[in-house]
């Protein structure tokens, strides 16, 4: 399980199983034989929201508010939905995708809404609350353009004493699946007794049954559009503080995912880090922060592979977290 000391940092080939080792990834000039079609990737730097091509052009400015800490885009393309702190509270709220208009709120109280996801209608938000009084997070499901009160999915339990269960039990970052009332969320369980203290792993998680899977060590994931994998930040070996790589996984209910393959392998030398993972709208690539170490210092851009792994393409410099790609 991934531990939490790497928390910040924070998909059809042959299986393989958790920790074979990948080929080291090549870099070049060309993401393959072919490049993604050109569509449009949201991005988040410095708490304020951008668009850009997927060939790394057009950068474009959204928002200059400073306190956004999460987006995503409707299904239809015309909406963003963001998580920001205004008054000193962070909350739910619609807003145009053109970053011009009003936005419209959709949580209220004192606890910490962040990180909205649309349902594949376009009607639902699911999103991470975190209790102001108590170390849980849960997610809850709010209508984007209702008046009805958020509902919550899950039930974060954590015992204070550390001796049965986590000292805190957090869900965070839901994805929906692109087509039916699934949300894949990260799991992050503080020191304490048990199987998940100190962790960090991702939950797949039905909302009408409750049935659950997992994908351990993975975190801060994004759905392929088929719903069929999941990609995500995978780093086994985070309780040594080795950063982590971006992995492709096939998930299944009741049991743990397995490993499709590595996007983008650990750097053993662990002078590489790679972040927020997302899908390109057909398919066929993956893009990605990465923060790289010179004796100079680092260096930060936005990176795209294909699915399967391989050569690595730069599209964008400067430390990105990516958002969604439409």
């Amino acid at each position: 399980m991934r531990s939490r000391s790497r928390i910040s940092a924070v998909a059809l080939s042959l299986l393989v199983p958790l920790g074979v080792a990948a080929p080291a990834i090549a870099e070049s000039s060309d993401a393959g034989t072919s490049e993604p079609a050109l569509t449009k990737i949201l991005l988040l730097k410095d708490n304020d929201l951008y668009v850009v091509r997927s060939d790394g052009t057009g950068l474009r400015r959204l928002t200059r508010t400073a306190n956004i800490d999460n987006a995503e885009w409707s299904p239809d393309g015309s909406r963003i939905a963001v998580s920001a702190t205004i008054a000193g509270n962070s909350d739910i709220y619609v807003m145009p995708a053109s970053g011009v208009g009003s936005w419209v709120r959709r949580t209220f109280g004192v606890n910490r809404d962040i990180g909205p996801t649309w349902s594949p209608d376009g009607k639902t938000l699911a999103f991470a609350s975190r209790d102001a009084f108590e170390p849980i997070a849960n997610i809850f499901t709010v209508d984007a353009f209702g008046t009805k009160r958020p509902r919550r999915v899950t039930t974060a339990t954590y015992d204070p004493t550390g001796q049965h269960d986590c000292t805190g039990r957090y869900f965070f970052d839901p994805q929906w699946h692109p087509g039916r009332q699934i949300l894949a969320f990260s799991d992050s369980c503080d020191s304490g007794s048990g199987p998940h203290a100190n962790t960090l792993d991702t939950i797949v998680y039905d909302i009408a049954t409750a049935r659950r899977g997992y994908l351990t060590d993975a975190a801060k994931v994004s759905w392929s559009p088929d719903g069929r994998h999941l990609v995500g930040e995978y780093a086994p070996d985070a309780d040594a503080g080795a950063p982590g790589g971006i992995t492709r996984f096939r998930w299944a209910f009741g049991t743990s995912g397995q490993i499709v393959n590595h996007v983008v392998p650990q750097d053993s030398f662990w002078k590489n880090e790679y972040w927020t993972p997302e899908y390109s709208p057909d398919g066929r690539f993956v893009a990605y922060g990465r923060e790289r170490w010179f004796s100079s210092g680092p260096s930060y851009g936005v990176w795209i592979s294909k699915t399967e792994g391989g050569a690595a393409r730069k599209i964008l410099g400067g430390a990105y977290s990516l958002l969604d790609w439409r």
